[in-house]
Parts: C-alpha cells; structure tokens; sequence
C-alpha cells in the first residue's frame, strides 16, 4: 500500500477530471442488498444507484435473500442494468442440524453466521476479474465475514480497498455505556480480525466524526485516510417533501419510524405523551398521537402501550414498504428520534427525517453529534431524554412548528451528492496504487 497520500477533505468532493473519464469497474461487497428492507441495506444500495446513473460500473456481490424482511418497492429502484451477483444465503439454515448444534456450543459466531456468504463472495470475485479489470474494492463493513472476504480478493486482485464502517461491532468498547451483552471470546476476535483487515486498508470511509475518532484513537489510523460521509436521504424518495402539505390531522401525529433502540427513551415519551393528552383533554383540543412503525418486536410493544394506558392514542405498526414509509414521514406533524448512547452511532432514520422535512423532536441520550446536528442545522428540538417534564414542553414547541425548511441546505445528506464522494475516495486509492 502506497504511504504518501494526499489529505481527504471532509466531503472528498471530485475533481473535474473524474466528472469525464470513469473510473475502472470496482466491487462493491455487502452482505445485505434489497430485496432484504431494512435501514441497513440503503447506504450500498443508494452508492450503487447513483454510481451506476453516474456512468461508473459497480459491481455488486452480495448474498441471495430467501425470506424474512423483504421490500420490492427497494429492488425497483435500482437500476435494472445494474451488475448484481447473489452468490448464497447469507446465513445457515437454521433447519440444519449443523446449524443448531453449532448455536448451542457457540462456535457459530467465529468469524458469525455470514462465513458461507464471505467464502462464496470471493469464489465469484475471483471469477469476475478473469474477465474483468477490477479497479478497486469497496467494503460495506456490516459482519467481520464480508470484511474478511474484502480484504482477501483486494489481495489476491493487487487493487486497493476502501472500507466503509456503517456500523462497528464492538460496541461496548467506544461507549461509556453497556449496548449489548458481553461477548468476551466474540469480541476479541473482532478485535483480532480488524486489527489485521484495517492495516490493509487504503482508505476508510465513516458514518460519524465520532466513529473517524474511534479509528484514530483505539486502531491509531491516521486522519488524513478517514473520511466522514455521513448517512442521507435520497432526494428522490423525498421529491415532494419540502412542499407536502399533506399533514391536516383530526388528531396531531408524531412518528417513530424504524427499530426502537432505547426502551427506556420509548416509556419516557409515553409518559409525557400521556401528561400532554390529559391537558389538552381539559382544554378541549383533539389528543395527540403517536405511531410506532417498523420490524419491531410487535407484541412486545402492545405490552409497553397497554402497561402505559396509552392505547388510546398509541399504536405499533409492522414494518411497511420503504415507500410508504416516506409518504408517512411525510405526513407527520412531527418525528420522533429515540437512540441508545452508542458512542459515535447516528441512526439512519434522522436522515430521512431531513429529507422529510418534518420538525424533529430528538430525546437525547448523551449522542453529542447527533444533538449538535440537529440544534446547529435546525431542524427541530432536542429534550433529555429522563426529562419528562421538558420532552412534555418540546412535544408543544414541536405541535407549534412549521415545516421544517433546513434540510434545503444539508447537500451533505443527499444520496446523490455522497455518492460522488464515495467515488472520489475511490480514486484517490486508484491513483495511488497506479502512482
């Protein structure tokens, strides 16, 4: 790997040479794709989207998707040219007898249950460049499997890798609270895995500042190979959003759309929900209410809205389409942002809250970066999230607001104009390795 490298500018934007000549095909590894739903499957997907209408030639190998959470309404937005290869289930069966008594002893996690996926990503790999010149390698950091796999076909093919981290794996490492059960043996491994796939990495490209931070402090990897490009919205999902008018409710609507991370955040809001129904039920105004929609835990959730006498005014929805997620985004007189404190995380959804251009009601709990973004860009309000008494306030400033008109400014969260900074880290690795 070339040492001597130009410093990345925060938004890595290309150059006019770039805009004429395209770039090698480069391989774009992800073990989650559409028709999988999902928020996880949409960063890679918007790149290959909008790489592929930009006149680049990405390829993407990912696993093929039998069942669980499915959405057509992703796989008809890519573009129907678009190379995609689906080498095998991304998991074992878990009729397998294998399987299950690999569950029971634990050793199915080593590297984690995407290892078929990974060898069968290179296979293919190795396929494609006898018939093809592969410029380059770009890794969607999802399970240490496709990061394994990436790693060893940018080996094998002599090109350079540019690794993107959307999610990092050992959460209770950066984070002053506990995320998730510990996992000593897991952990360490992970640990092991990309303290050897890092040091190979041309360049890196990041979901956060706090996570560029968490690569200099805890892997000691320089600056000027880290590049922060956000997570966004695609401009075309949201085509209407800032002029929708779409949001006269009998009853005010507040929205959570997505997976509910942080309990704790979930029964806070109730409660101050609850206070603001019983005053606004003595000043003769229409309850205000609350959905809950995404692949979450359904009976759990009717347990948390019934414990908490909200039935009234509180629903859980399951998981809808993408594209009827945007039109209920839309539609909301405002949106709800809950996040357990991972350190450095910023979840999907608020950026499709931008591109909605509905007024944000963040609870937070201790995410420095995401608070700041939406208090410096305004785009709502932000109340601790064990404060009842001032979520209860932010609910009635959030009811007053108007459309929120913020997200016209925030270029950096478009899905399209990221995509040319992700091409352009591209190829600086690509001049580089040639250089």
């Amino acid at each position: 790997m070339n040492t001597t490298k130009e410093p990345l500018t925060k938004s890595c934007p290309l150059n006019s040479e770039h805009q004429h000549r395209p770039l090698l095909p480069f391989l774009l590894l992800t073990n989650t794709f559409p028709p999988r739903g999902g928020s996880s499957v949409q960063r890679a997907a918007k790149f290959a989207k909008y790489a592929h209408r930009n006149g680049e030639s990405p390829i993407v190998i990912t696993a093929s998707f039998s069942g669980g959470l499915t959405d057509p309404s992703l796989v008809n937005d890519l573009p129907s040219e678009l190379e995609v290869h689906r080498v095998t289930e991304s998991t074992l069966s878990s009729a397998s007898i294998l399987t299950r008594l690999l569950r029971r002893t634990g050793l199915l996690r080593l590297p984690d249950e995407h290892a078929a996926y990974g060898r069968a990503a290179t296979r293919k790999a190795c396929e494609i460049a006898k018939y093809k010149t592969i410029g380059a390698v770009f890794i969607s950091y999802g399970v240490p499997s496709t990061l394994i796999a990436g790693i060893r076909i940018a080996g094998r093919l002599k090109c350079p890798v540019i690794l993107d981290i959307r999610d990092f794996k050992r959460k209770n490492a950066y984070s002053s609270h506990k995320i998730r059960p510990s996992r000593p043996l897991r952990d360490f491994m992970i640990k092991c895995i990309e303290a050897w796939a890092f040091a190979k990495v041309d360049y890196f490209t990041v979901v956060s500042q706090n996570y560029k931070e968490i690569l200099s402090d805890h892997y000691a990897i320089p600056e000027d190979r880290v590049a922060v490009i956000y997570n966004g919205y695609d401009p075309e999902d949201f085509n209407h959003a800032l002029n929708s008018t779409n949001t006269q409710h009998l009853n005010p609507v507040l929205r959570y759309v997505g997976f509910v991370t942080h309990q704790p955040s979930l029964e806070n809001l109730l409660v101050a929900l609850r206070a603001v129904n019983e005053l606004r039920h003595r000043q003769s105004k229409p309850m205000v209410r609350l959905e809950i929609i995404g692949g979450n835990n359904h009976e759990a959730l009717e347990q948390i809205i019934a414990r908490h006498n909200a039935t009234e005014w509180c629903t859980a929805r399951r998981y809808v389409p993408h594209a009827e997620a945007v039109d209920l985004m839309k539609s909301a007189d405002g949106l709800v942002l809950l996040q357990h404190a991972e350190h450095g995380c910023l979840t999907g959804k608020f950026f499709e809250y931008v591109g909605a251009a509905r007024p944000i009601l963040l609870l937070d709990n201790e995410n420095h970066e995401l608070r700041s973004l939406v208090k410096q860009n305004d785009l709502g309000v932000v109340a601790p999230h064990d404060d009842i008494e001032h979520i209860v306030a932010s609910i009635d400033t959030i009811l007053n607001m108007t459309v929120c008109q913020a997200g016209k400014k925030l270029d950096n969260f478009r899905r399209d104009i990221q995509t040319d900074q992700f091409l352009g880290v591209i190829q600086k690795a690509m001049k580089e390795r040639a250089a």
